[in-house]
């Protein structure tokens, strides 16, 4: 299975504890599909849904219904891979915890900008499917 194939909800965690968390979790794989595929096409690293990291997965959830701009989410992202030990360098490693966007957003490549606000368009379309 890929990473861009949508895992039903009894795929995606063992134990699901209300359908609100269902709905999180399920809306943070399509946003991580999402996010994978652009990674993909500016040649960085990616990681399956399966293999994230909890800090991961509970980014991911809290950036769904988040209602930050693409500068707040990167910001929060930001503080967030800090937080849990990674540095600025050259070329993003996963394994390494390292990535060339540890730097605020305005000095962030276009490119970089542009999946931060499909990531936000996203996140929004998502909200007005659960209606929270």
């Amino acid at each position: 299975m890929t990473d861009t194939t949508l895992l039903n909800s009894d795929q995606l965690f063992d134990d699901p504890r209300t359908p609100e968390d269902e709905a999180l979790r399920f809306y943070a794989h399509i946003v991580h599909c999402m996010n994978n595929e652009i990674c993909k096409l500016n040649n960085e690293q990616t990681i399956e849904w399966k293999d994230l990291p909890d800090y991961m997965l509970e980014g991911l959830k809290g950036a769904v219904w988040s209602g930050r701009t693409p500068r707040e989410s990167h910001e929060a992202w930001m503080q967030d891979r800090l937080a849990n030990g990674w540095v600025l360098g050259p070329v993003k490693s996963i394994e390494n915890k390292v990535s060339p966007c540890l730097v605020p957003y305005d000095k962030l490549p276009y490119s970089q900008k542009v999946k931060d606000c499909l990531v936000t368009g996203m996140n929004e379309f998502l909200k007005t499917l659960y209606k929270r």
